[in-house]
């Protein structure tokens, strides 16, 4: 079974997954008890999106094996893909309870603490997973946007800021310091963020989104409407990139593309500033007062 096990190993860590999940069927039927096979080929579920077959899968291997931390981790993963939060929550705590030692779940309790509005339990659940891994930048990431979720912008960049010294690479990490820039109107450091997160992943629409934001505070309007439209062509339907190239366009005074902008963007079902409808509705109308409305706002 060992060789078995080593390549089923194998076909997971290729992305291989329907193999993998052929290969689990076979451990499976050849020794029902095995609670591993149950679990691992449940992990493939979980990333294949399929959540209630990884839990059913889960179900089994923690049936076999009631002491299965892991087991209970995973399933933990799968209901808060469900958005289930209370279930994700009594899992990860199983896990920790079984492995006091198992940094990834309190992370992930963290992030199911979070996901309900419970900021302290959050951060709490982050700390001590970073206690228990210094090396860990999901962790520090995920804490930063814990921090910044209270306003307390300039810790959750020191968080983000380590996440990256672990991770050059981490996008989500780049991003979020931008967005905690942003909020500190640092908007060149903003920038210089958004850009890292869009050189490491260029289909990344809400970078261009922010970065357009931030370039906006700077009066740069044609490079945020650049923005903006890169935006828009990733994702066809992203609301609040149409709301705020209309924004853009009516500081250049390009009445009719801001009017067909945040009309698509309430077709999209955005809600708009009743007061920037107002200014545009009157922006629209002939008269002398129209270059001075926003401004004497």
């Amino acid at each position: 079974m060992a060789k078995a096990w080593g390549m089923l190993w194998v076909y997971y860590l290729l992305d291989e997954y329907g193999r993998a999940i052929v290969n689990y069927d076979e451990a499976i039927r050849q020794n029902a008890q095995y609670a591993n096979a149950y679990n691992n080929r449940g992990r493939v579920y979980l990333d294949l999106s399929e959540f209630r077959t990884a839990i059913a899968d889960n179900n089994e291997a923690i049936r076999l094996d009631p002491e299965f931390a892991k087991a209970y981790s995973n399933r933990g993963s799968a209901y808060e893909n469900l958005n289930q939060y209370q279930q994700a929550i009594a899992d990860y705590s199983e896990a920790i309870r079984l492995d006091p030692q198992n940094a990834s779940a309190y992370n992930n309790r963290g992030i199911a603490h979070g996901s309900t509005g419970d900021v302290a339990k959050a951060l709490l659940d982050f700390t001590r997973a970073i206690e228990l891994q210094t090396n860990y930048p999901e962790a520090y990431n995920n804490r930063g946007f814990a921090l910044a979720k209270k306003g307390d912008y300039d810790a959750a960049i020191s968080d983000y800021t380590k996440a990256i010294e672990l991770d050059p690479n981490y996008a989500d990490a780049h991003n979020n310091r931008a967005s905690a820039y942003g909020q500190k109107g640092e908007f060149d450091k903003a920038i210089r963020d958004y850009t890292k997160t869009i050189e490491l992943v260029p289909s990344h629409a809400k970078a261009y989104k922010n970065r357009g934001i931030a370039r906006g505070q700077k009066g740069e309007f044609d490079k945020a409407i650049r923005d903006y439209t890169k935006a828009i062509e990733l994702d066809p339907n992203y609301a609040t990139a149409y709301t705020n190239r209309s924004v853009a366009y009516y500081h250049k005074r390009d009445y009719a593309r801001a009017r067909a902008d945040v009309t698509r963007a309430q077709a999209l079902g955005q809600k708009v500033d009743p007061r920037f409808l107002a200014d545009l509705g009157k922006a629209a109308l002939p008269s002398p007062r129209n270059e001075l409305l926003f401004f004497d706002r």
